[in-house]
């Protein structure tokens, strides 16, 4: 009955062995590249999520000019009350469009992440807000000027408003008239008469 088994040989336990170990190992390699592969992945997505970066500007020193105009136009398409005062305002707070919080999160206004209103803004309570993209940050902003502008009938009310809500300098109104001023000296598209 058992005379057809032959017990194996020393050697081909060994390979047989060698052959398992082999096994286990390569299984726990591929196991540990597509481990270390998906944590790299999952990484590079969450620094893509946190750090928006902007295709328009290139060099922080250097502004493609394009985005004033980009910027200015986009603001009148959303339909923002007081266009030429809101431009201003955001090449004031961007800081020419150069400043780290414009660079870094999109962020042209220098607004915090609203708790209290409906907002693109991302990010956490008292930190300024992130957006993923310059058109969010505007409209974003519509969102903020529906909520809190609606009774305001007048430009010169609207710069009074934004100075003391938003801005803790006293000279705000004058810094956004003199940007405004500047601004419409270099670029006659801008239709405005302040």
């Amino acid at each position: 009955m058992y005379k057809g088994i032959i017990p194996e040989s020393r050697n081909s336990i060994k390979d047989n062995a060698f052959r398992l170990i082999f096994l286990y190992v390569f299984t726990f390699g591929v196991i540990a590249v597509l481990l270390i592969s998906g944590i790299v992945n999952e990484t590079r997505h969450q620094q893509s999520n946190n750090q928006v970066t902007i295709p328009i500007v290139k060099d922080t020193t250097k502004v493609d000019t394009s985005i004033y105009f980009k910027v200015y136009s986009f603001i009148n398409e959303v339909g923002i009350k007081y266009p030429d005062l809101v431009f201003a305002k955001a090449v004031l707070e961007s800081g020419h469009f150069k400043s780290k919080l414009f660079l870094n999160k999109n962020n042209l206004f220098g607004m915090k992440k609203a708790m209290r209103r409906s907002t693109l803004g991302q990010g956490n309570a008292n930190e300024y807000a992130y957006f993923k993209s310059i058109e969010e940050s505007i409209i974003d902003y519509k969102l903020y000027q529906m909520l809190f502008i609606d009774e305001v009938s007048s430009k010169e009310e609207y710069l009074r408003l934004i100075a003391k809500s938003y801005s803790g300098n006293k000279n705000y109104e004058t810094l956004v008239l003199q940007v405004l001023d500047s601004l419409k000296e270099k670029y006659k598209w801008i239709k405005t008469k302040s």
